[in-house]
């Protein structure tokens, strides 16, 4: 992400957001899966796709979003 947010001429705030969602898309990924490999294989507990939804990801994204990239922008644009 630090790659294509440097190797751009004019930085615009839109751009950098969807910079920073795909990187947070790529986190989620790979978290939803490392949630449900331990919940169903390690510890045995069985969780259905949309509880792995809810609460792997519906639940945290607004926050996410507004925090990470919101913040990521002025940030980004300040350095």
């Amino acid at each position: 992400m630090g790659y294509m947010s440097r190797h751009i001429s004019a930085i615009a705030r839109m751009y950098l957001f969807f910079i920073n969602l795909l990187g947070m898309a790529v986190v989620y990924v790979l978290g939803l899966a490392y949630f449900y490999m331990i919940s169903n294989y390690v510890i045995d507990i069985p969780v259905t796709s949309w509880n792995l939804l809810l609460y792997g990801a519906i639940l945290q994204a607004p926050g996410d979003v507004f925090y990470m990239c919101g913040w990521g922008i002025f940030s980004g644009k300040m350095l």
